[in-house]
């Protein structure tokens, strides 16, 4: 009975050390199994990170060039190429800014659509060559006209509408002279803009003149311009808007 005992405990020892020694592997196993998952994470890791810096590079590189064209998406593009990079993103953004820029040429030139009518056969009739003598004066006029919101030309409107009713009226006392009318002296050239009003004076046409200026009455204003020419308005045509424009580009008033 001891020698069954003894064999007994000899079994149960070596079915311990057998499983001792099948644990270790399977710990070795794990082990280097987890070396292996973590070197390869660390490895995919570490290729992450050099394509992301190389990505921050290029960009940093690309905001260069952006800077060095001036802020030029057509220039960029170019200068991008010549050293090797890719100027995609710089092209697209020059074909978005002409689109947007057509776009707004379009819409800053609907602004005065049938705001100006003229007499026509049959009645008054669309004046299209006012609407584009008030486009041609919006863009002198107000800076930043063309990439204006909606909003903001609507708030310039009346300003530009009043200056182009100005140069029509200048327009319509424009051959003043007596050598024009008698066909000695060429036409004067319609004008297209306002003149150059600093130390001009706005003063009332007086009797005198009235009677020896053809086309020019009494009563029409009269704008005395620095360099010694003068445009006229017929009477009854200037308003307080219209004054105040003339004054603001440094006309004043008799």
């Amino acid at each position: 009975s001891r020698e069954l005992g003894a064999r007994k405990n000899a079994r149960l020892l070596l079915d311990t050390a057998n499983n001792m020694e099948a644990s270790a592997d399977r710990r070795y196993g794990a082990d280097t199994s987890l070396r292996g998952t973590m070197y390869g994470a660390d490895t995919q890791l570490t290729d992450k990170q050099m394509e992301m810096q190389q990505k921050l590079r290029q960009q940093q590189a690309l905001g260069g060039i952006y800077q060095a064209a001036g802020g030029d998406p057509v220039k960029a593009a170019r200068l991008a190429a010549s050293y090797g990079l890719d100027g995609k993103q710089f092209t697209d953004m020059a074909a978005a800014d002409q689109t947007r820029t057509q776009s707004n040429v379009k819409d800053a030139r609907s602004t005065f659509d049938n705001m100006f009518t003229r007499d026509g056969k049959n009645g008054p009739e669309r004046d299209e060559n006012a609407e584009a003598l008030a486009n041609d004066l919006a863009a002198k006029i107000v800076p930043g006209w063309e990439n204006m919101s909606a909003e903001q030309r609507a708030a310039n409107r009346t300003k530009v509408v009043d200056a182009t009713r100005m140069v029509q009226g200048m327009n319509t006392l424009r051959n003043n002279s007596w050598f024009q009318k008698v066909g000695i002296d060429a036409p004067t050239p319609a004008f297209s803009q306002l003149p150059d009003l600093s130390g001009a004076t706005v003063s009332d046409v007086g009797m005198w003149e009235g009677l020896t200026t053809p086309d020019v009455r009494s009563g029409d204003k009269k704008i005395s311009l620095r360099d010694g020419g003068t445009r006229y308005l017929p009477q009854g045509t200037l308003t307080e808007s219209q004054l105040r424009i003339l004054q603001n580009n440094g006309a004043t008033r008799q």
